[in-house]
């Protein structure tokens, strides 16, 4: 008897032991998985995966450059931030009085399109002076800078495409 009783405690243990190691298995499985989604698929801050004012376009070729000229890109686009905070604001404020004719009672489709057309003319408005900025900060490149930005921007287009899925001959929008 006493021989039956330790040798199904000792089953019982080996079961308990396999159902914890399963459990533990499951549990570090589970963490992983966070962890692992949280690096691909997080769009936090500037690391790797997010996005960042400055981890793009001009400023961050300008990584690229020695100090003195890094400083002198860098400066230029913030001081051109400063030239369009009111042309962004035109921007929102055009969207916001588009979606409030969406509201009004009775509807007026044209009153709807002036506000469109509002929209549009803001937004090329911010538009061209961010192509201005670009254009000045550029005057101010050296020809072989200027090459190297070609090739950067070149190589940041496609990688672009890429991650939204578009073949580079295919123009049509993905949404």
């Amino acid at each position: 008897m006493t021989s039956d009783n330790a040798a199904a405690s000792k089953k019982s243990g080996c079961r308990r032991l396999r159902w914890a190691l399963i459990a533990s298995l499951a549990l570090n499985a589970l963490i992983i998985g966070a962890v692992g989604g949280a690096m691909l698929f997080a769009r936090h801050g500037h690391g790797w995966g997010g996005y960042h004012s400055k981890s793009f376009g001009l400023y961050r070729f300008a990584r690229k450059l020695p100090e003195d000229r890094r400083d002198m890109v860098r400066g230029a686009i913030k001081d051109g931030r400063e030239k369009l905070k009111p042309l962004r604001r035109e921007v929102r404020s055009a969207r916001t009085a588009a979606h409030k004719t969406l509201i009004e009672e009775p509807f007026d489709e044209a009153k709807l399109n002036a506000a469109l057309d509002a929209v549009i003319a803001a937004d090329a408005d911010y538009r061209r002076a961010r192509m201005a900025i670009f254009a000045e900060t550029t005057s101010k490149l050296t020809d072989k800078e200027r090459q190297a930005l070609y090739k950067w921007l070149e190589r940041h287009r496609k990688s672009y495409r890429k991650r939204r899925h578009r073949s580079l001959d295919d123009e049509s929008p993905t949404r």
